[in-house]
């Protein structure tokens, strides 16, 4: 048992790292989730193990149930809902989820007093803690599992790694309910032959394997994440940028003009697909058009149309936690589908694509509050057009315009309008 706990948190941290180190520029909410997730399992193992190994003999061993727990299946619903909702939900309901784990943990924290004041001795309620905590388990594993199991199957968009991902842990959430349920009921039934310390000891063994499976299963999807987000942007991002005339042109970039209109409105190929108004991007898209796609371009022209509408009309760029993934399940089209036709047909990642939405807002607010006679403050215009750092705002701003947002404020004299045009 000792050497599963250790494992799993081992491969909780090595997974927590992966996701920190190759995080994305602008990290979404369902990489956090899955972080805390990850951050949950390596202290529950972690502090098991050293329990275990500093004090082998405790009486405490014998059932001792953490709170922890009780935080697994309520991560994984909010990991499968923002991919439903999108929108963040509000704190006060999230709190409302952990309630249980919160009572949990007051409750481990005094028993943990009681034990260290009373030389190792267990106080005689601490039975009644491990069937509430137990109970809780079945009723939220169950609850939450079921129903991040049918949100699963809602989610048209949804890459078939994180449906699997989701379905997975949902699964080891249900199925480890019933082995524990099943032990326990061995444990009434056969009494003489199975204790309840082996009871306990056997339960424990199937928790920590089913978090073991669960971490390598989360890392399976970040490397596949990784190596997705690499490949698109070494083919149609940052190469680019790399060669110095595209870099020129970007000072001379056109922007996507944000109409209020009620109906979407279809734009030529050659007007979406080269937004940089120069012939190396528009040599670049025609070749990258040119390469074996899965869909024609008619196909990937509506989907373009389709996002185009909603940034427009919905300006979902303003979400600063808008993902590929949360995207595609919008719009109901595969992911997949939805990354092949911003890299093909527009020659654009994802992040390219939607910052330069999010910059096109920043200048037009600015100039909208100039026209006004107000100074506008630019970093408070930045988080609200979906920028969510300061840095990541500069950054994409100059490399968009060629200029810092305080310098287009002190040349940006020409009208807003022709900037656009």
């Amino acid at each position: 048992m000792n050497y599963i706990s250790l494992l799993g948190a081992f491969q909780a941290l090595v997974v927590l790292g992966i996701s920190i180190v190759f995080a994305a520029k602008e990290p979404v909410r369902n990489d956090r989730i899955l972080s805390w997730l990850l951050a949950c399992i390596f202290v529950h193992l972690t502090g098991c193990f050293v329990m275990n190994k500093a004090f082998p003999d405790a009486e405490i061993h014998k059932g001792y149930s953490t709170f922890i727990v009780l935080l697994y299946a309520p991560l994984l619903w909010l990991y499968a809902r923002q991919f439903q909702e999108h929108r963040k939900m509000p704190a006060i309901k999230v709190a409302f989820l952990f309630i249980p784990a919160g009572l949990a943990a007051i409750a481990y924290f005094t028993i943990a007093g009681y034990v260290i004041t009373h030389g190792g001795k267990t106080p005689v309620y601490i039975g009644l803690y491990n069937k509430m905590v137990g109970w809780s388990c079945t009723v939220s594993y169950i609850f939450f599992g079921i129903k991040s199991l049918n949100i699963s199957q809602q989610l048209r968009g949804l890459s078939f790694s994180e449906k699997q991902l989701i379905r997975l842990i949902a699964t080891i959430f249900i199925g480890g309910i019933a082995i524990s349920t099943l032990i326990s009921l061995a444990n009434g039934a056969f009494p003489n032959e199975i204790s309840a310390t082996d009871a306990h000891l056997w339960i424990r063994i199937v928790s920590y394997t089913m978090l073991l499976a669960i971490c390598l299963a989360i890392g399976r999807v970040k490397i596949i994440a990784i190596c997705n987000i690499s490949a698109a942007d070494i083919s149609h991002g940052h190469l680019l940028l790399a060669e110095p005339a595209l870099v020129e042109a970007r000072k001379n970039f056109v922007y996507p003009v944000l109409i209020d209109s009620p109906e979407p409105q279809p734009a030529p190929i050659n007007h979406m697909a080269a937004p940089l108004g120069t012939t190396h991007e528009a040599g670049f898209i025609s070749e990258s058009k040119q390469k074996k796609s899965s869909l024609s371009d008619t196909m990937q022209a509506e989907i373009i149309e389709k996002v185009n509408y909603q940034m427009v009309n919905e300006k979902l760029y303003t979400d600063a936690d808008l993902s590929l993934d949360g995207l595609a399940v919008l719009i109901k089209v595969p992911r997949h589908h939805l990354s092949e036709s911003l890299n093909k047909y527009l020659g654009k990642s994802f992040y390219q694509y939607i910052n330069e939405y999010r910059i096109q807002h920043v200048i037009v607010e600015m100039e909208r509050l100039r026209e006004h006679h107000k100074v506008p403050n630019i970093l408070s215009i930045a988080f609200e057009a979906g920028f969510n750092s300061k840095s990541s705002f500069n950054q994409y701003f100059k490399k968009t315009t060629g200029i810092t947002p305080s310098g287009w404020l002190k040349n940006g004299s020409t009208p807003v309008d022709d900037v656009i045009a």
